[in-house]
């Protein structure tokens, strides 16, 4: 009976030091979690003005109009460099479970 004891306080202990250790990680993954999300919104961002500035560029030159068309083609070319990119890192990913 005492050796049953024993085990259960084991085990008790084992679980006690794993949830410790599970919450330590759960912290970590949020806290960078956060930071990327942080990181993402400054880029997005970023990436208005920088396309904002260069749409007040090119109205100097050209009509608005035609400015605003070749922002939205360089956004829409970056986008879909993105998508394919990303695409091709999904596709080298090793499937789970197969």
């Amino acid at each position: 009976m005492q050796t049953l004891v024993e085990f259960v306080v084991r085990i008790a202990n084992l679980l006690e030091a794993e949830g410790r250790l599970a919450k330590h990680h759960v912290v970590n993954v949020v806290v960078v979690s956060l930071v990327f999300l942080a990181a993402t919104v400054l880029l997005v961002a970023a990436a208005l003005v920088l396309v904002c500035a260069a749409y007040l560029g090119l109205r100097t030159v050209m009509p608005p109009a035609w400015a605003a068309a070749l922002m939205g083609f360089v956004l829409l070319v970056a986008g879909l460099v993105c998508a394919i990119v990303g695409r091709a890192l999904l596709s080298r990913r090793p499937r789970r479970g197969h």
